[in-house]
């Protein structure tokens, strides 16, 4: 984890390598966008569609938080692209001038959330969960359990894609 220098915002990265399909992992990261399952294996948080976009989506989110932090919420345009034969990227961003839905929870600007998959060669493929959120309402302890689900997702993640 590192601050964004001159600002609030905090970002990370966490990377792994891991041996699989390619067309099943990509399947499986498109399937975060639908499939309530994958959506699960990124923590305890909920994601209703907004709004369809032709390169993309407009999504609500609600991350749930231990007791006695409230529950953050954002309001992110999600895509998903092939920038080339070999990289897959989906990407979350917050939406400009969103403002929060539910007053009992806390609004959180995500700068950029995602995962990038690259293809190694056939049967290995490297993966990127990234984050980048405003640290200004977001407790150390919070952010940091946001990057250890992180690793925690890649690690099922494998386990998904080679099953």
């Amino acid at each position: 984890r590192r601050d964004w220098p001159g600002s609030e915002w905090g970002v990370y990265r966490v990377t792994g390598t891991m041996k699989g399909d390619w067309g099943k992992a990509v399947e499986m990261v498109k399937s975060i966008v639908a499939d309530s399952e994958m959506t699960k294996m990124m923590g305890d948080v909920t994601m209703k569609v907004l709004e369809e976009e032709s390169d993309g989506d407009v999504v609500y989110t609600v991350h749930k938080t231990p007791w006695p932090m409230s529950n953050r919420e954002s309001i992110v345009h999600r895509s998903l692209a092939f920038t080339d034969d070999r990289t897959f990227v989906y990407a979350m961003h917050s939406v400009p001038g969103a403002k929060q839905v539910n007053k009992d929870n806390v609004f959180t600007e995500v700068f950029i959330d995602g995962l990038i998959l690259q293809k190694l060669d056939e049967d290995k493929i490297a993966i990127w969960s990234i984050g980048g959120m405003d640290l200004g309402n977001i407790p150390e302890m919070l952010v940091n359990a946001f990057i250890s689900d992180s690793a925690l997702v890649l690690g099922k993640f494998q386990r998904r894609l080679i099953a």
